[in-house]
């Protein structure tokens, strides 16, 4: 598939990564969290300058955990948002996971 196609699912397993950290690690503020994601996916993607970037805007650009948990989430419940997250992520993440490793470029 194209490149656009890969970056998008580059870009998707960061984002199941910061919710993953998020509902799965309740201390993790949702700047660490997105730390984390980055450093589990995109980051081996970018070259030195972009990891930089990155890394800088991480902070500004992401909401705080309380904005994310009950913005995003949306929950009842935190071990309701955990579950559905948790749901969400078992369908998911093999099939993000299994698109990327398809790729030869990856």
């Amino acid at each position: 598939f194209s490149v656009g196609i890969l970056w998008m699912c580059y870009a998707l397993q960061f984002t199941l990564g910061i919710l993953r950290h998020v509902v799965g690690s309740p201390t993790l503020s949702a700047g660490e969290a997105a730390r984390l994601a980055y450093k589990e996916s995109l980051e081996k993607q970018h070259n030195f300058m972009l990891r930089q970037l990155f890394k800088g805007l991480l902070s500004a650009a992401i909401p705080p955990r309380e904005v994310l948990v009950t913005k995003v989430l949306e929950p009842e419940s935190p071990e309701l948002a955990s579950t559905r997250v948790d749901e969400f992520l078992a369908v998911a993440q093999p099939v993000v996971d299994g698109l990327v490793a398809e790729n030869p470029a990856a």
